[in-house]
């Protein structure tokens, strides 16, 4: 099947992402893909990216490392996050071709 794919622009810090319109960025899935309302949150702080996940129901993945919900995690460049056990997203600190 195909997947949604979209591009985003974080262009303050904090950014929010989730299934819920008011975040920063709206992930256009249904509530059964396991993305919450607000699920994560992208932090640039001091030079640096940080992810946060936001209590979200299925949990958040960094290149596969478990996020402990409410602390920020660090943010390596072409990370893969993962939201919940279906969607995953590609962070790139400049977008790629």
């Amino acid at each position: 099947p195909a997947s949604p794919q979209f591009g985003i622009e974080m262009k303050h810090s904090p950014f929010t992402i989730g299934r819920r319109t008011g975040n920063d960025a709206v992930v256009p899935v249904d509530s059964a893909s396991g993305v919450s309302g607000a699920h994560l949150t992208l932090i640039f702080e001091d030079g640096h990216y940080f992810a946060m996940d936001e209590k979200s129901t299925y949990g958040t993945t960094v290149n596969g490392q478990s996020l402990t919900k409410g602390q920020r995690f660090p943010l390596p460049d072409g990370a893969v996050i993962g939201l919940g056990p279906k969607v995953k997203l590609q962070f790139w600190f400049t977008p790629k071709p």
